[in-house]
């Protein structure tokens, strides 16, 4: 039976109780629903959480019903309200109990059941809670148990339980409009059971989980995957639930507990795979195809006309530069900066290339180093003692006694490098005689410099990492650094000018990567083996050089691609360089008294380190007032110092 037929006969003439009476509303369209309650006495069961609820319907409008209940009117939508009884309920209490009956019933039945059901009914098309009653009580044997238990069997108990079966089950049953409901298509059903089965399968190895760490163990399936569960985990897999579940918290919270039941070794294990996580996309993951990929064979340019000479920090793989400095006969010095050329034998969109422009740079941090290029690629194109390889030299005049520089030139050619050295070597005089000469007249002409092209340390700390120790040394405003430093400046904003000049090209600008220059213009261009942003600017340079025809490239993507890895790793070289001064803190000892300064902020900073904190039980003095303070904690996976 539709549920907008009329009434069974037996029941149609049933007396409505004066407390029900339903007004006359004639027959108006808007007054459907309370022509069809009239002979329950206006008794209709509408949706309420979820589940059926009864009530007296007191009036309709178009789109709105007025439902009277012990607690109150209220206004529902039509298409939330069904007239299913066919005689009205003795009282309020007996009709909550009936649907309450009906829910309980309608749990039991299977909603796979019930839907195939509906399929069969509806054949199709959509389907009424009438049209269920029959089947459904076929399918549910207890139905006639049920409604004894809910007191007198009433005839309308079968279609109370059918519409509680559709409005408990919206996965299997869809509204279809005139209180009717469409089953779901069977395709879409296959995919939800799968969901489904998913989902049960996905708790159950929750809760196995779950009971196992409670217990003490460590699941395998999560110390196998223990790097991704504490950097980027499916926050939907079972093993991170449970996790999270167990530790209270993710990421360091993660790697604690992963630390306290020895999977991972120590923080800087987490600090690692974090970057390793970031480091490792669009394909900066070395294929061995772009390492062993060829070269293309190394130019026969002109050789240099003086030897040269380099001076890198130790353990530093791809040396990028070389300094050459020699006597012109008029009082004049010919300074000569050589910088690597690896753009000369890489290259554009060749898997080398590809797998440096991935990268982006070359990353060194205390302990460890990414290297952009391949190490075949390094070892070709480095400018290590004893080798003349291709170098894109930048060449000016000085003069010692006026300060004055002229003459400035690019030109591609070979150098030999004669020796290379460090920093410590050079401050300390540790070096040859040539080598002595040619960076006296380097530190002459750095001195003569403008002031922006001259060094200035933004960190007076440097970390080195032997054997797992770590050592806090101070860095200096020293000779070597001021000259490295003055003269990769000045090549940049040379060359940075010639990439200005045909409007090419990627530039720095207030800490920036950007594609447009400004005033002046500073571009990448002394570090090529290092840095991409440097390689590219080397390439452009070259093809104006030689007119070579060079294929476009998209400079703001670059530009921008760059500046994200270059932010990501130094990131984490501060992460790592924070790590391992923490170390060297705890290496000190705790009891050891330090010396310390207040900063402008009101924390302390150290002397020894570069490190600074909160300090307990002690108000801030003025900035600069010196202190002494000990150690009470160390938090290595939050970096922090108490």
């Amino acid at each position: 039976m539709r549920e907008n037929s009329a009434p069974p006969p037996d029941s149609a003439a049933a007396p409505a109780p004066d407390s029900a009476a339903v007004p006359d509303s004639g027959s108006d369209s808007r007054s459907v629903l309370t022509n069809l309650a009239r002979p329950a006495g206006g008794w209709i069961v509408f949706e309420r959480d979820g589940d059926i609820c009864p009530g007296v319907l007191s009036g309709e409008s178009e789109r709105r019903t007025r439902i009277t209940r012990a607690e109150g009117g209220f206004k529902i939508l039509k298409n939330r309200v069904w007239p299913l009884f066919s005689r009205p309920p003795d009282s309020e209490p007996r009709a909550d109990a009936l649907a309450k009956s009906a829910r309980l019933a309608a749990r039991r039945v299977s909603a796979e059941t019930a839907w195939e059901i509906a399929l069969e009914a509806g054949q199709g098309e959509t389907v009424a809670p009438d049209d269920l009653v029959s089947r459904l009580d076929r399918a549910d044997k207890e139905a006639e148990a049920e409604a004894d238990r809910a007191g007198a069997a009433h005839p309308d108990f079968g279609r109370l339980r059918a519409l509680s079966v559709a409005l408990q089950n919206p996965a299997y049953f869809r509204r279809a409009g005139d209180g009717r409901f469409l089953p779901a298509p069977r395709e879409e059903m296959e995919k939800a059971r799968a969901s489904m089965s998913a989902r049960r399968i996905r708790r159950e190895a929750e809760r196995r989980l779950t009971a196992e760490l409670e217990s003490g163990g460590m699941p395998e399936e999560i110390a196998r995957d223990a790097v991704q569960l504490m950097t980027v985990p499916d926050k939907g897999l079972a093993a991170f639930r449970a996790l999270k579940k167990h530790v209270g918290g993710d990421g360091p919270d993660i790697a604690k507990f992963f630390i306290d039941r020895g999977v991972i070794p120590d923080a800087k294990a987490y600090f690692s795979a974090l970057f390793e996580r970031a480091w490792q996309t669009r394909g900066a993951t070395a294929p061995a195809a772009a390492a062993a990929a060829a070269l293309a064979e190394s130019p026969d340019w002109p050789a240099a006309a003086a030897d040269a000479f380099s001076v890198d920090d130790e353990g530093t793989t791809e040396v990028d530069d070389a300094f050459s400095a020699t006597e012109r006969g008029d009082g004049r010095w010919r300074i000569g900066i050589h910088i690597a050329a690896p753009a000369a034998v890489i290259a554009p969109d060749s898997p080398v290339d590809r797998l440096a422009r991935a990268r982006g740079l070359s990353v060194y941090f205390p302990d460890d180093k990414r290297l952009m290029l391949p190490a075949e690629a390094v070892s070709a194109c480095s400018l290590d003692a004893g080798t003349r390889r291709p170098a894109l030299s930048f060449y000016f005049n000085f003069d010692p006694q006026s300060g004055a520089m002229s003459g400035e030139e690019t030109a591609r050619e070979r150098v030999a490098v004669a020796e290379a050295f460090t920093p410590e070597r050079l401050n300390a005089g540790e070096v040859s005689a040539a080598a002595a000469a040619v960076f006296a007249k380097l530190t002459r002409a750095a001195e003569a410099m403008p002031e922006e092209d001259l060094h200035r340390p933004d960190r007076d700390f440097k970390i080195r990492v032997r054997n797992g120790r770590a050592e806090v040394l101070r860095v200096d405003r020293n000779p070597a650094a001021m000259v490295v430093e003055a003269m990769m400046r000045r090549v940049n904003h040379a060359w940075g000018m010639t990439l200005a000049e045909n409007d090419n090209g990627v530039f720095r600008h207030r800490g920036m990567t950007v594609a447009t220059p400004e005033d002046p213009p500073y571009a990448w261009t002394s570090s090529p083996l290092r840095r991409y942003a440097d390689l590219a600017n080397q390439r452009l340079l070259l093809s104006l050089l030689s007119g070579d025809f060079l294929p476009p490239e998209n400079w703001p993507v670059l530009a921008r691609r760059f500046d994200e890895r270059l932010v990501l790793a130094r990131r984490h070289q501060r992460m790592m360089e924070r790590y391992w001064a923490l170390r060297a803190l705890s290496a000190r000892g705790r009891e050891a008294a330090l010396e310390a300064e207040w900063r402008d902020d009101g924390r302390a900073r150290l002397a020894d380190f570069p490190l600074s904190g909160d300090v307990r039980g002690a108000r801030p003095g003025p900035e600069g007032e010196k202190i002494m303070v000990r150690v009470v904690s160390i938090n290595y996976l939050h970096l922090r110092a108490r």
